[in-house]
């Protein structure tokens, strides 16, 4: 399983992706209430800090967002990629994941988010631990959730596994309900975005069991876009007794743009037709404002309709408009079907903080009037609530639509976000009552997803929910014989091991194509030696795991630092620094194994090409006069010179000095110590006796002494705010002191 997983970690360039939003200032820089400050480390974790909400704003109280972060918009520009490029590699070197297959020959309807539910799932890179308050969604969904059903989720290793468990005990939940309720399994991935990449359950209606429908999701995104097939084969993991299948459709869409009743009214937005446009070879912008009726029957709502009754068991599918701002333009940040006959829409109510949101109130009242005007084959009519928005907030790439609406539900409880920004906290109100008011049977959690928010999702973005039901192997499994796979009905049918791969997959539903794209050439021929002599076996370079495999050169950063494996005996993420043992393969990507040209360090193989004189740092085999080979946090002396060595870019460590001779002190142990103080001879009490005045002088005098006295000892100034501007060493000197232990206290807990 392994030597599989490894197989689908591609080449992937974190594009500079951009969504839709407007550039259009919110209403106000963004506020946020005070709150505890989060633990700078997780337990279990020491060397991981995670960075609080307030430092996510600039100085003009914008987010900032994080490049690592995949938001759950799409990058635009991966419509005009080429076939063939590194992702769809991925994709022709293990069909088994990717390739469409035929629909399911059973009676089937989509899972429906009221009924009963065994686990909600979710997936969390170890990346992601460093953003606090995001993090903390996922553990309060965790906590809550496991209240009434199992939790499950998908890490890409120990650091995101050991991290949300002890994150999540902290925030509450027992021992004992972790162990029974809280599953993990490990396997590659993009992004966190589970509703989008994950699989849909399909319900055989004569059978009660459930399968899954696969959207093909975002072209940048292969590791994600596997999962669902993935999931699928691992659900004994999980405690079902069989696997179940997974029908792969010939669409491109997400889990968030997808909703539906239980008698197959099925509903999407009209971005969604607008991205089938992109992918057909030219995005049409007039779909984004057609009409609702004449959008229902445009020629990319006709494919989608079929294909969706093809494969989940959609009766019809209603188009409404999406929100014109979104990222994603994704129906469940502004819509959710409650029942099959009632849906609760999104409400923008005046004053209008800026034109987008008065544009945007008109789309979603077309919507509510269109759902209602709507006649179900049943002869039956919907009705639609309406829930407040709260508005926009200010990001560096523009203003960004929030949502109360981005809900999940798991038997009887609704988790549903929301955020802290005080100016918020009468529509956060209002939004509560209205949840209370609509489903007064169920509990209503609201959810900081103040920092989800911002990369264009919340709390139903983030999840997946799996019926209450037994997994369903529809297609059983068949046998390889001479090369071949021998299937039951509607199995796979094909060869045993596509585009060379190592195990038999005599499994799942027979294929249209082995590809992602019936429409293209399906065959795979790598090219003979397009990785620059790097092997199988790998190498490490700038944090990131570095592969040959099929022809490709595939990679995989490591944030916990790459070494070498040796289980595997490659070189993998998470074992930082570790050279292969017997010296064959070098650690260094393109290393030579020597020293040529290297002052110091590393020779590429494990061997030392020797250390700096003096005070040098060795960075990328160089010595740097102007860097400190210290690390950060420690304490010298210099002779009288203190010195704290503070971290530097790129390594590049610096020491902050202080003299501490400058006012007669020593240095000892990277502390300034002052001389002893020598109390002078007291002078002989004279005593006059003819007046009062030379004794009130002389007490008064005394007196003043003494509080000077106090102040050469250090007790320092009434005013020093906590820190001493008196002391042997002078006012100047006693800041310094203060910065130096300012210094020590930052340094807890950061990323080495």
């Amino acid at each position: 399983m392994r030597l599989v997983a490894r197989a689908l970690m591609p080449l992937l360039l974190i594009s500079a992706a951009c969504s839709e939003q407007t550039s259009e200032p919110a209403s106000a820089p963004a506020t946020l209430e005070p709150t505890a400050a989060p633990a700078n480390t997780i337990p279990g974790l020491p060397n991981l800090r995670q960075i609080p909400l307030s430092e996510r704003f600039d100085a003009a109280g914008r987010f900032k967002l994080d490049p690592k972060v995949l938001p759950a918009y799409r990058d635009m520009n991966a419509f005009k990629a080429l076939k063939g490029d590194q992702y769809d590699d991925v994709r022709f070197t293990n069909p088994e994941n990717y390739a469409l297959t035929v629909p399911p020959t059973a009676d089937v309807r989509p899972m429906v988010e009221w009924e009963p539910m065994r686990s909600i799932v979710m997936s969390f890179p170890g990346y992601f631990l460093q953003s606090s308050n995001a993090t903390n969604t996922f553990v309060q969904v965790a906590k809550e959730a496991a209240a009434v059903g199992e939790v499950w989720f998908f890490v890409d290793g120990n650091t995101a596994e050991t991290g949300l468990k002890n994150l999540i005990l902290q925030a509450g939940l027992d021992q004992t309900t972790m162990d029974a309720k809280v599953k993990f399994q490990t396997v590659n991935m993009d992004s966190i975005w589970f509703i989008d990449s994950g699989p849909l359950p399909i319900i055989d209606k004569d059978t009660n069991t459930f399968a899954f429908a696969d959207f093909r999701y975002y072209h940048e995104r292969a590791l994600d876009d596997g999962v669902p097939t993935l999931m699928g084969r691992q659900m004994i993991d999980f405690g079902y007794p069989e696997v179940t299948n997974t029908y792969r459709m010939p669409l491109s869409t997400e889990g968030g743009t997808f909703q539906s009743t239980t008698d197959g009214i099925c509903f999407t937005g009209n971005r969604q037709l607008y991205y089938m446009s992109c992918e057909a070879g030219g995005c049409d912008e007039s779909i984004r404002t057609m009409s609702l009726e004449n959008v229902q029957n445009n020629p990319f709502a006709v494919e989608m309709r079929q294909v969706l009754a093809d494969y989940v068991g959609c009766v019809d599918l209603i188009i409404t408009n999406s929100i014109t701002d979104d990222g994603t333009g994704h129906i469940d940040m502004y819509m959710k079907v409650l029942d099959d006959n009632r849906v609760l829409m999104g409400d923008y109510p005046e004053p209008y903080a800026n034109p987008q949101q008065e544009l945007n109130a008109a789309r979603m009242t077309a919507n509510a009037d269109f759902i209602e005007a709507y006649v179900k084959p049943d002869g039956t009519n919907f009705t639609v609530e309406r829930l407040v928005m709260p508005g926009h907030q200010n990001a560096q790439g523009g203003a960004i639509p929030f949502t109360y609406i981005n809900s999940t539900f798991i038997n009887g409880l609704n988790l549903w976000p929301a955020t802290q920004f005080p100016e918020w906290n009468d529509s956060r109100a209002e939004a509560e009552a209205k949840w209370q008011e609509v489903m007064p049977e169920m509990d209503h959690v609201w959810i900081d997803s103040t920092e989800l928010s911002f990369y264009s999702g919340a709390i139903h973005c983030v999840t997946r929910t799996i019926p209450a039901v037994e997994a369903g192997n529809w297609i059983e499994d068949g046998a390889c014989a001479s090369g071949t796979c021998n299937a039951p009905t509607g199995g796979y049918d094909g060869l045993c091991d596509p585009a060379n791969i190592n195990n038999d997959i005599c499994w799942g539903p027979a294929w249209e194509c082995g590809c992602n794209d019936c429409t293209t050439n399906c065959e795979y021929t790598p090219t003979e030696d397009n990785c620059n002599g790097i092997t199988f076996t790998g190498c490490c370079e700038a944090g990131t795991a570095v592969w040959c495999q099929e022809g490709q050169l595939m990679e995989q950063a490591c944030p916990n630092g790459c070494g070498w494996d040796s289980n595997e005996n490659w070189y993998f993420c998470d074992n930082d620094g570790v050279t292969d043992p017997s010296g064959t393969f070098a650690r260094s990507c393109g290393a030579d194994c020597s020293c040529d040209g290297k002052e110091c360090g590393d020779d590429g193989c494990g061997g030392d090409c020797g250390s700096c004189a003096g005070e040098a740092a060795c960075l990328n085999n160089e010595c740097r006069e102007d860097c400190f080979d210290c690390n950060p946090g420690e304490i010298g002396c210099d002779g009288t010179v203190a010195w704290l060595c503070i971290p530097g870019t790129g390594g590049c460590n610096q020491r902050q000095t202080v003299d501490c001779g400058v006012t007669g002190a020593t240095c000892e142990a990277g502390d300034c110590i002052a001389p002893p103080v020598v109390e002078p001879d007291p002078e002989p009490d004279v005593m006059e006796t003819d007046t009062n005045t030379d004794e009130d002088t002389s007490v008064n005098s005394d007196d003043s002494v003494g509080e000077e006295d106090t102040g050469s000892d250090g007790g320092g100034s009434k005013d020093s705010g906590g820190c001493a501007t008196g002391g042997a060493g002078g006012p100047w000197l006693a800041l310094a002191a203060c910065l130096l232990l300012g210094l020590r206290r930052s340094r807890e807990g950061t990323v080495v």
